[in-house]
């Protein structure tokens, strides 16, 4: 399952009144699609092994061709029955993000959230790739049962980006939850 966010860049805005001029509220966004696909070995299998390097997907970054894009922060839900009954806390890592540090994420209920604050820029016109990383061996595991799990961005402030002009832009809120992927563990 593939699914995307498209920003579109904003314009700017002036009026008129009574022969006065006035600017609105006046920046560039640039514009970018945020993709999320699960690894190729997900769509095959679909019930998983836990596992220490457990690849469960990625997060494609693509510019426009007019700007450049720099990442400044991600905030990652994972939710699903894998997390119940008092699973362990488990490390998150972001892979192709140079200094970046892998961040734990301790269950409440079933579910958790991680941040990450890269400062990860994205050339006009090109795309990067983000593999998410978790280490599921502690996840719940009932006998005879497969545990699922979500990982998703949830709202629209979930992802922070830069345009060069403006600082901490979140994503549209019709763009959420945009789910990263759902695994199933046996």
């Amino acid at each position: 399952m593939k699914q995307s966010a498209r920003l579109k860049p904003a314009v700017a805005i002036a009026f008129v009144i009574v022969g006065i001029l006035s600017y609105g509220i006046y920046y560039a966004h640039a514009a970018f699609t945020i993709t999320a696909t699960p690894p190729p070995v997900m769509q095959i299998v679909q019930q998983r092994v836990r596992s220490v390097i457990d690849d469960i997907g990625y997060l494609n970054l693509t510019a426009d061709p007019a700007y450049f894009v720099q990442l400044k922060s991600v905030t990652i839900t994972f939710a699903g029955s894998a997390l119940s009954n008092g699973a362990a806390a488990f490390t998150v890592t972001l892979k192709s993000l140079t200094g970046t540090t892998p961040q734990t994420c301790t269950p409440s209920g079933n579910s958790c959230t991680v941040t990450f604050v890269p400062t990860y820029a994205v050339s006009a016109g090109a795309t990067k790739s983000i593999k998410i990383r978790i280490d599921s061996t502690n996840f719940y595991d009932a006998p005879g049962v497969t545990e699922t799990l979500t990982a998703t961005i949830q709202n629209a402030s979930d992802i922070l980006w830069n345009d060069g002009v403006t600082d901490n832009i979140p994503l549209e809120d019709t763009n959420t939850p945009l789910i990263i992927a759902t695994a199933q563990y046996i």
